[in-house]
């Protein structure tokens, strides 16, 4: 069913909210449309479980994560992010 439903092309807009700091990160999804239809949030959360966690279990939303290469924070700014990286 699902397969039948994503069939072909779509326009997929996620609205999320970041927070970084102190090398640590965390992500929390508020809203997601498929072709401007929003998805309802239980239907979204248990899809990340079912197919995003298995597969990429440090990307577990609402779940502090270390950041790569060395990023202490990150500030987000209209058209642009700024990476802040400490030596270690």
């Amino acid at each position: 069913m699902l397969s039948a439903l994503l069939r072909g092309q779509h326009l997929l807009d996620v609205v999320a909210s970041v927070k970084t700091q102190n090398g640590t990160g965390s992500y929390e999804v508020s809203k997601v449309l498929l072709d401007q239809r929003e998805i309802p949030k239980p239907l979204v959360d248990l899809l990340i479980q079912k197919y995003v966690v298995p597969k990429y279990p440090a990307a577990k939303p609402n779940t502090p994560f270390p950041l790569p290469y060395n990023i202490d924070h990150v500030d987000i700014q209209p058209g642009k992010l700024i990476v802040h990286q400490v030596a270690r």
